[in-house]
């Protein structure tokens, strides 16, 4: 196995495509997931601070995952207030949102669900599908018809995996075209916002009006906020079975509540009148 890793490293070093960890370069940023320069504000930082001081414990280590000795009073406030900001029923935080999407696509589709996911989603989407067992499709990117297609040819339980804004190349997806293929043959739709979610407010579900037509909506933190962390937004259905079904959520130790601290924070510094 050695000499097969080997190998492998030394067709990438060939090729230019080898990954190194890189201190951070200084200078303008044009490279970063910072898209709104929230984790350089000291603005923001000061916010942080002052909540900090006024709970000094959330410094703590969360000691356990959610489910054991992990779940505070702190996480359980700012799930309600995420769920509030975003106009659903619940939300729930996980410590990324590679994690977040792991868990949905893990344990919501079943072995013999189909989970139909645009071209360019994002790894996380494909990894969590893996572990499923369900069977998945690819359709064009941003083409309705051809999703429609395989809506039409795939009888059974469906979930459509799409992201509101794609960062490769800056496009929107049609949300309102999607949601409305997505009732009219029964599926559920999911939409992860990473890269909407504070460049455009709220998110695009949020935009649309479209709470009500989507399974669940995945909102990160690690760009717009400049903090770490995601949420899916959800009904109270939802939000259960993950909890007792996602492998991701259970058996990981819950990050400490300064992580949420900072995270309540920016969303105040965000939305300030």
């Amino acid at each position: 196995m050695l000499k097969r890793w080997q190998k492998e490293l030394g067709k990438r070093i060939e090729n230019g495509t080898f990954r190194t960890l890189n201190p951070k370069a200084e200078g303008i940023d044009f490279y970063s997931n910072d898209y709104l320069g929230f984790a350089r504000s000291k603005d923001l930082r000061e916010l942080i601070l002052m909540e900090i001081s006024q709970h000094p414990e959330c410094l703590s280590g969360s000691t356990g995952s959610r489910l054991i000795s992990g779940n505070t009073a702190y996480l359980t406030e700012t799930e309600k207030y995420i769920a509030r900001q975003h106009g659903f029923s619940s939300a729930l935080l996980f410590s990324s949102g590679y994690q977040a999407n792991l868990a949905l696509y893990s344990s919501l589709p079943g072995r013999h669900d189909i989970i139909i996911a645009d071209e360019q989603i994002h790894r996380s989407v494909h990894d969590g599908s893996r572990l499923s067992f369900a069977k998945k499709i690819r359709f064009r990117h941003n083409d309705t018809g051809h999703l429609e297609q395989i809506l039409e040819q795939k009888p059974g339980n469906c979930l459509i995996a799409v992201e509101s804004l794609y960062s490769m190349e800056g496009d929107l997806a049609p949300l309102e075209q999607i949601a409305a293929l997505a009732e009219n043959y029964g599926a559920g739709l999911i939409v992860d916002e990473a890269h909407a979610f504070g460049v455009f407010g709220h998110g695009l579900v949020g935009q649309y009006g479209l709470q009500d037509k989507v399974a669940a909506v995945v909102i990160t933190y690690g760009k717009a906020l400049g903090m770490h962390g995601a949420a899916v937004l959800s009904t109270d259905l939802i939000r259960n079975y993950l909890i007792n079904f996602a492998s991701p959520l259970i058996y990981t130790t819950s990050s400490p509540d300064v992580q949420w601290v900072s995270i309540k924070a920016a969303y105040n510094f965000l939305f300030r009148e």
